[in-house]
């Protein structure tokens, strides 16, 4: 029925939708007051989820309504979006389709066309309902009985039928459009509206899948076809959905608590696993194995984010659920390996302690093959293999001893030298040689100590400006100069140490990154004392929080002046609608809009002033409604001038029949015509009485237009007038 604009109110200086009836629908009065009966039914209704009417009038013929303009995109478009795509965010925008149809209802409007792209997303997720164009006020009997408005795909089986609807209606079709949410899929997808209409009547839709079992009977009971099966009003379907909401949220929350223990389980594991791998030398490429759980998913950290602080969707906590279970696996395999690898190590060494050296070497062979990277495994092989070649050969192996601890001291390797030449000092301890060695690599100990010192001291340095990387660069060096030595170990545990304290303190800035901007998005929807006491709840846990107490206080600012500004606008609001109740007490209407215009520029929210406004907007509408309906009353009257003209000269001339079927003409046009009922009754007097046969024809005067005002004036509507005389004159001619 019409085009909708974007356009500026200049009076209001704000962006509105403007909803302009076409041209074509514009001289019916039919469309003309169903156009009028929308704006009324919209302007009746004060709801967040129903778009709001700012006005509605006409301007140079052209009917209009200014309504509130929207920013997002259509339901249909926004289901595609990620965000939409949970469970929890669908059964929000259908909790909020039934809270605005629940409002409409309680102002007795029944929508009638529930469809998706009647639905519109706004950017902050408010959800809209659009086009009340087929809507009925339950007091109206406007749209004749038997005729189908609205969208097949989506209306109640008794829409269809034409029979009249109520409130169980759009129950109907919000259940169907809640079927299209969650399946992607119309509930009646017919190839054609004959096969859309049948299925509407005789079919049920397909199962919805992958859906819990309680909201899937909610929607089938909302779409039964008998409208006594439904659900007795919005609200109750409405209590229903927010119920399943409640009890869906409460799973959640503890499927998160039980992911929270799982975690805990594996720490537990990751630390047995870690213990172990130290026992046997093995130093892991991946030092903390459920690093990623705690980035991906801080929830799971008690002492984090807390579980009532995180959206809650089920698929996120399936897949981490999922995601455990693996780590959980793979944890437990490696750590029963390395189980067994320690124990065998242990009964290695025992049995290297007893001079058993071939059953030490099949020990840790055993070890090394089940985990390659145990380092005291490969160094206890090492050994036992030289003890048993030691019990062979001890007395020829002393000079090979100290070749081998020259060597070493000459690339290095002074743990290697070290060892060799105790051996060979162990085997003959008065050996000049080996005393010699033990000489030379003392003094290759002391520079190498120089050298460890040196670049401890870089490492020192690196350390106090936070440059983990540079300080690792200076711990690999030192390995390369002496690996194995105790003071580079625990260097590298105390870079471990300040590396996660970074960590942890990167973490707490983050998080209170997190808190600041939730609290500022709180804040800008208008919860100003959530966002405060959200900061100063997370100041209580983590009071060291850098930047929290500066937002905090300004925050509580913010506050304090908003308080003081909504003060001041409701003494404004309250004195503008003491002006608007004056204007309108002594009928200048259009000074009260005005002062209920500047009323809402101060606060749009304020109740009081929109119902005003609409009452008047409503008053006017009704004494449009009440013109529309008197000029359409005068053209019937105009058409049917001439032709009760034409009848009257049909009657004196003796041409009864002619006449009869001229005010039969007259009747469909005008049927209320106040002359009309008393020359149809002249007609059939006169031809009851007349048995006899025809008298002989006399012929008719030329019709004449009336007389107004003294002059004859042609009466011309398109032609309409001067084809029906003409056809008065060519059939009195013809007779």
């Amino acid at each position: 029925m019409g085009v909708v604009f974007e356009a500026v109110d200049e009076q209001m200086n704000r962006p509105v939708a403007l909803k302009v009836l076409m041209g074509d629908f514009e001289a019916d009065p039919e469309a003309r007051a169903r156009f009028y009966r929308e704006a009324r039914a919209a302007a009746r209704l004060v709801h967040p989820n129903i778009i709001t009417v700012y006005d509605a009038g006409e301007d140079q013929g052209r009917c209009f309504i200014a309504m509130q303009l929207l920013e997002g995109a259509p339901l249909p478009m926004y289901l595609k979006r990620p965000e939409a795509d949970s469970l929890e965010r669908k059964l929000d925008l259908m909790i909020q389709v039934c809270e605005g149809l629940a409002a409409a209802h309680a102002e007795g409007i029944v929508h009638r066309d529930v469809k998706p792209n009647n639905l519109f997303v706004q950017s902050d997720g408010v959800l809209k309902i659009l086009d009340f164009g087929v809507a009925r006020v339950t007091d109206s009997s406007m749209t004749a009985l038997g005729t189908m408005l609205g969208t097949p795909d989506y209306m109640s089986p008794e829409q269809a039928r034409g029979e009249p609807v109520d409130r169980r209606s759009d129950i109907f079709s919000a259940g169907s459009l809640f079927y299209f949410m969650l399946s992607g899929r119309k509930p009646f997808p017919g190839s054609d509206l004959h096969a859309v209409l049948r299925q509407l009547q005789f079919e049920e839709p397909g199962p919805l899948r992958g859906v819990p079992t309680e909201l899937a009977t909610l929607i089938a009971q909302a779409m039964a076809k008998s409208p006594d099966h439904r659900p007795g009003s919005v609200d109750q379907l409405l209590a229903d959905l927010v119920r399943f909401a409640r009890q869906y949220q409460a799973d959640t929350r503890r499927l998160a608590f039980s992911l929270r223990t799982q975690f805990e389980e594996q720490e537990a594991l990751a630390a047995s696993l870690r213990d172990t791998s130290v026992a046997l030398g093995i130093d892991d490429a991946m030092p903390d194995r459920l690093a990623h759980f705690r980035s991906q998913y801080p929830f799971l950290v008690v002492r984090g984010t807390s579980v009532e602080s995180i959206p809650f969707e089920r698929s996120v906590f399936s897949r981490v659920a999922q995601e455990l279970q693996t780590s959980r696996d793979e944890l437990g395999a490696l750590l029963q390996t390395r189980y067994r690898c320690l124990r065998q190590v242990e009964a290695g060494e025992q049995a290297m302690s007893d001079g058993d050296a071939s059953s030490a070497v099949a020990m840790f062979e055993s070890v090394l093959s089940d985990d390659p990277d145990s380092a005291r495994a490969r160094q206890l092989l090492e050994q036992s293999r030289s003890l048993g070649r030691e019990q062979q050969r001890r007395h020829e192996r002393v000079l090979q001893l100290l070749v081998v601890a020259r060597d070493a001291i000459a690339t290095g390797n002074l743990g290697v030298a070290q060892a060799r030449c105790s051996e060979a000092l162990e085997l003959e301890p008065r050996s000049e040689p080996a005393r010699e060695v033990q000489q030379a690599l003392s003094r290759e100990q002391r520079r190498v100590a120089e050298s460890i010192q040196r670049v401890l001291e870089r490492f020192e340095g690196a350390l106090g400006r936070l440059a983990f990387d540079e300080a690792e660069v200076a711990l690999a060096e030192a390995d390369t100069i002496q690996s194995d030595l105790q003071v580079v170990a625990e260097a590298r545990h105390r870079l471990a140490e300040t590396s996660a304290a970074a960590a942890a303190a990167d973490l707490l800035r983050q998080c209170t990154e997190d808190e600041i901007r939730m609290s500022r998005a709180a804040f800008r929807r208008g919860r100003y004392n959530e966002a405060v006491q959200r900061l100063e709840a997370f100041l209580e846990v983590e009071p060291s929080a850098r930047g929290a107490p500066e937002e905090l206080e300004y925050l509580r600012g913010l506050r304090a002046d908003i308080a003081q500004r909504t003060a001041a606008a409701s003494a404004r609001v309250r004195e503008q609608l003491a002006k608007a109740a004056a204007a309108r007490d002594r009928g200048a209407t259009e000074d009260a809009q005005a002062a209920l215009r500047e009323a809402l520029a101060w606060d749009p929210t304020d109740v009081t002033a929109s119902e005003m406004l609409n009452d008047l907007l409503l008053q006017q509408l009704e004494t449009r409604l009440a013109l529309e309906r008197t000029r359409a009353r005068d053209e019937r009257l105009i058409v049917s001038a001439p032709m009760l003209a034409a009848a009257r000269t049909a009657m004196e001339s003796g041409y009864v029949a002619l006449a009869l079927s001229t005010l039969s003409a007259v009747q469909r046009i005008a049927p209320d015509h106040e002359e009309l009922s008393a020359l149809v009754e002249e007609v059939r007097r006169e031809l009851s009485n007349d048995d006899r046969e025809t008298s002989e024809l006399k012929p008719l005067p030329p019709l004449q237009p009336p007389l107004t005002g003294g002059e004859h004036k042609p009466i011309t509507d398109s032609g309409v007038f001067e084809r029906a005389a003409e056809w008065a004159r060519s059939t009195l001619r013809r007779r």
